[in-house]
């Protein structure tokens, strides 16, 4: 890309990070309704239901001063600013780079997003970052119905894998994986949580059963394990999303990444904090890896942003 794209990115995004550490967590907030306010009343509307319907990032209804989406929004922003730089100068790639600056203009502006939704691979599996063989040993952790092992092999074959691994914990979801991928080969289904730890946690239900989470409490029990002890072959490709729980999987799967360094998709967009907590923690437990961030989400609020590393 040319030169000077590349400064554009580099000073939009270090202004941006300057402003918002000059200000108070007060005045980010501020910022965040101001711009709130001046989308169509549509737009604000589908916010509001969207962050009612998926609490992951706070709760938001402007009219009853309920803004609780942009306070800890502002707080990770300014309190974690050197993370944010960290991340964007680790980025191996200006798309990455973009796609950072775009999801925190966003936050701050409530700009769109449609300059750095994915449009020629599909999600986790970018084929310029992924390369993958007929020896791969793939690990699916938040399986779902088989969409992600499905999207696998039209990206790369049918024959391009030596073993799938299927991790699911909703049990309406585990029967629909299993026939959907009743024609493949040496898949392994999983009915357990992946965690840090062996431990019996809880489904909590929501109305989209695929944003189902693993917490402390729920109306289902789920045992779980981690990735360190349930797999005894060596993952060459781990792929997660498992709606906030991913920090806790990573450090269960902590051996692994140091060891055998995987290659990695991980869904980073279930907190307000996960799109630099993620890769600050790989980071620690083995400094090899190379970043790149892929966005497949909505155009008004960031969702389906996967890390990628290799």
């Amino acid at each position: 890309m040319p030169d000077n794209y590349q400064y554009n990115i580099d000073k939009e995004f270090y202004s941006m990070m300057d402003s918002i550490k000059s200000k108070s967590i007060e005045s980010i907030t501020e910022q965040m309704l101001y711009c709130f306010k001046l989308l169509p009343l549509q737009n604000q509307a589908i916010l509001e239901s969207y962050y009612r319907k998926y609490p992951y990032w706070g709760t938001l209804n402007v009219s009853e001063h309920d803004l609780g989406v942009f306070v800890d929004r502002a707080m990770s922003l300014y309190s974690h600013n050197d993370d944010f730089l960290w991340l964007y100068n680790k980025l191996s790639d200006y798309r990455s780079k973009s796609v950072l600056s775009a999801i925190v203009q966003n936050w701050y502006r409530f700009r769109t997003l449609d300059s750095i939704i994915e449009k020629q691979f599909s999600q986790y599996f970018d084929l310029d970052i992924i390369k993958c063989t007929e020896n791969e040993v793939f690990i699916d952790v938040g399986a779902y119905i088989g969409d992600s092992v499905l999207s696998y092999l039209r990206a790369y074959g049918e024959g391009c894998y030596k073993k799938i691994y299927c991790y699911e914990i909703t049990p309406s979801s585990i029967s629909r994986l299993k026939n959907s991928l009743s024609d493949c080969r040496d898949i392994v289904f999983r009915e357990l949580g992946v965690s840090d730890a062996c431990e019996n946690l809880y489904i909590s239900e929501c109305d989209d059963i695929s944003s189902n989470q693993i917490a402390d409490n729920g109306s289902i029990m789920v045992s779980t394990t981690t990735l360190d002890i349930d797999l005894a072959n060596e993952p060459t490709l781990i792929k997660m999303d498992i709606e906030g729980h991913e920090e806790r999987a990573i450090k269960g799967a902590a051996g692994h990444i140091k060891n055998s360094k995987p290659k990695l998709a991980i869904a980073a967009y279930h907190s307000n904090t996960d799109i630099w907590k993620l890769p600050r923690l790989i980071d620690s437990i083995n400094p090899g890896y190379e970043f790149y961030l892929r966005y497949h989400g909505s155009n008004l609020s960031p969702s389906e942003a996967t890390l990628l590393a290799k």
